[in-house]
């Protein structure tokens, strides 16, 4: 058997072996804005845009202010859709909401709710590129929710405000002329774990059938 010291002298060596090859691994990386294993149009967004990260600005609103400013250099097509704007108030929280629908709809339309990403700091509706693609693509309606991002809000309040606005759409859809009984979650990054959350809630209280009195509200959660 290896004796205790012995053990300690071989962990020992080991951790500061494996420190010192991560420093040279770390220190070898070729700079992500040069590195000819990138795109070279990635290369160049990395060479004007390597720093700082964008989460390590605050407050909040200079996160979503450079989110805003990076999208906005890449010129897409927004044509196709009408965009309404709502303001409701479900399960206490009064929450935003716009309405992005395909021109000229032949009849009422299923409907998605849609999360932005942005690690709930970043991203708004000036980043709804996206939702319009998948608005005209899909044929259906989106409902883009405009939660309070970090940091001024802290989760779950993100959570609860997307429920919140879930739950209103199910229950009021025929007020923005969508079908409700037809309701997708969907959404990007966090916004693809917050979709996942909400999906589950809706399960476990109903709300998402268009059954207020098995709400989370209601529920106590």
């Amino acid at each position: 058997m290896i004796g205790v010291s012995r053990l300690t002298t071989i962990l020992i060596t080991f951790l500061i072996g494996a420190t010192v090859v991560m420093t040279q691994t770390a220190a070898a990386a070729p700079d992500a804005a040069s590195n000819p294993q990138i795109d070279p149009r990635v290369r160049t967004f990395l060479a004007d845009h390597s720093s700082p990260f964008f989460w390590e600005l605050l407050p909040g609103a200079q996160v979503r202010a450079l989110s805003a400013d990076l999208q906005a250099k890449t010129p897409v097509d927004l044509s196709g859709v009408t965009i309404a704007e709502k303001a409701i108030t479900e399960h206490g929280r009064n929450i935003k909401l716009y309405i992005v629908k395909p021109e000229k709809p032949e009849a009422t339309l299923p409907v998605f709710m849609f999360f932005h990403g942005g690690v709930g700091i970043a991203g708004n509706f000036e980043n709804q590129r996206f939702v319009r693609d998948l608005v005209v693509a899909s044929g259906a309606a989106a409902v883009f929710v405009e939660y309070t991002p970090i940091p001024d809000a802290v989760y779950p309040t993100q959570i609860e405000e997307n429920y919140a606005a879930t739950a209103w759409v199910a229950s009021h859809g025929a007020e923005i002329g969508v079908d409700a009984t037809r309701l997708a979650v969907a959404g990007d990054s966090v916004g693809g774990n917050m979709a996942a959350v909400i999906a589950l809630m809706a399960r476990d209280f109903s709300c998402a059938a268009g059954d207020p009195s098995g709400s989370w509200a209601d529920s106590g959660h």
